[in-house]
């Protein structure tokens, strides 16, 4: 798609005003987009994020920093460089509508080209759970009550991206990484609840623009993220997981025929719990406790960190078993990419031990 093409799209669902047009087709070394959905409970805190990343040290005219906002005001993309800069000011729309969320992005690919991209999703999730299960789920996002699911997320999204942050609650998941393994090479997020206040501030956009390799500087994120919660009262966890590895672990449960969850103590699983569900289940205690080879994992995992007590929170990554408890998301699960390569959950005899 040309940079002519990309404008038409985009010209389709914004209002008359454009404050600064933007430089196309330069190729830069880094692009860092966030992408906030905030038309909800969370638009206090997406204001104070929007505050703190204008404060941010690091801008050199090599970095594309945008930043496209829905909150209770009407959705507007901004340019980051020495403070904001409003490129457009869009009608009112739901931010999730795979069409706007495609053409949204794929003006900034065109637009702003670079050698590196990144991506931040930030605002409410829950991990796999579909919206069409027979629950009320979200998935990634809410925006005045609508949301997307992580298969059609990854679907639409319209270039390669070199890391997707999920600055959202339950998105570290087997489930959302497999899904994600052709669309970007690392995804950042947590397995649990993320504070309101999110992931993501100036701090962690300073380190996205630090010159060493990008694998050390989503570490130094997630340290930077552990740091800031240091004093908090509930646990926290975050992970970064390498994309393309989960082929080989993908490979290898589908060739496994078979795994006894009823000969373990599900209740002693380390979980994340989700409502008044246990849905998601700490993936390498759940292999160690299967007799589940956990190199995969190694080489999924490349790194994690936990806040309060390290020791007893897990890898980073969740994966759901079913249960008695929880088999009211069974029909959503069955349509992940994850269960549609692996048969997990069929293969998985649910645990015939009470969760408390």
């Amino acid at each position: 798609m040309t940079a002519t093409i990309a404008v038409i799209i985009v010209s389709t669902i914004v209002s008359c005003t454009q404050d600064e047009t933007p430089t196309t087709n330069i190729i830069k070394e880094k692009t860092i987009v966030f992408y906030i959905v905030a038309d909800n409970n969370l638009y206090a805190e997406a204001d104070s994020l929007l505050s703190d990343l204008s404060k941010s040290v690091l801008s050199d005219d090599n970095t594309n920093i945008l930043v496209y906002v829905d909150d209770l005001g009407t959705p507007r993309l901004y340019k980051l460089h020495d403070g904001y800069h409003k490129l457009y000011d869009y009608i009112e729309m739901n931010s999730l509508s795979p069409n706007n969320l495609k053409n949204i992005l794929e003006y900034i690919s065109v637009n702003f080209p670079a050698r590196e991209n990144g991506l931040i999703l930030w605002s409410h999730g829950s991990g796999w759970i579909h919206t069409d299960s027979s629950v009320y789920t979200r998935s990634f996002g809410l925006d005045s009550g609508s949301i997307i699911n992580t298969n059609n997320l990854f679907e639409i999204l319209p270039c390669y991206y070199d890391y997707i942050i999920f600055d959202a609650c339950y998105m570290a998941a087997i489930e959302v990484v497999t899904d994600a393994r052709k669309k970007c090479g690392y995804i950042v997020g947590s397995p649990e609840i993320v504070p309101s206040m999110g992931i993501m501030d100036r701090n962690a956009l300073n380190i996205l623009l630090h010159n060493v390799p990008l694998q050390e500087r989503l570490v130094e994120l997630c340290n930077n993220y552990v740091e800031r919660y240091k004093n908090y009262t509930e646990d926290i966890s975050i992970s970064i997981c390498k994309t393309e590895e989960t082929a080989n672990l993908l490979e290898f449960l589908a060739n496994t025929n078979y795994f006894e969850i009823s000969k373990i103590d599900v209740s002693k699983i380390i979980s994340y719990d989700f409502r008044f569900y246990k849905i998601f289940f700490d993936i390498r205690d759940v292999f160690e406790k299967l007799c589940i080879p956990t190199q995969y994992l190694d080489n999924i995992i490349v790194f994690n960190a936990n806040g309060m007590n390290n020791s007893v929170r897990g890898c980073g990554l969740s994966v759901f078993i079913p249960t008695k408890q929880n088999e009211i998301y069974l029909d959503s699960y069955k349509m992940l990419n994850w269960e549609k390569e692996t048969l997990w959950s069929e293969k998985c005899i649910s645990s015939t031990k009470s969760i408390n």
